[in-house]
């Protein structure tokens, strides 16, 4: 119960940096920054890469004001 814990722990902050409105340039600085924390916080790397495995590819989400602009 416990590896569940901590997996879910380390899913929530990658979710966050994968689902940000950003440029994906923003998005892959994020994912590093969730990424060292997480391995400084004593993740192993292969917990981290299992998760983002199972994540679906990075899409780009486009600011509001380029939404506005598509109209």
């Amino acid at each position: 119960m416990l590896i569940l814990h901590k997996i879910n722990t380390a899913s929530t902050p990658l979710n966050r940096a994968l689902k940000l409105p950003s440029p994906s340039e923003g998005k892959s600085k994020e994912l590093i920054h969730v990424k060292n924390a997480l391995k400084s916080d004593g993740y192993p790397q292969y917990i981290i890469s299992n998760i983002l495995k199972k994540k679906p590819p990075l899409e780009i989400t486009p600011f509001l004001e380029e939404l506005v602009g598509m109209f």
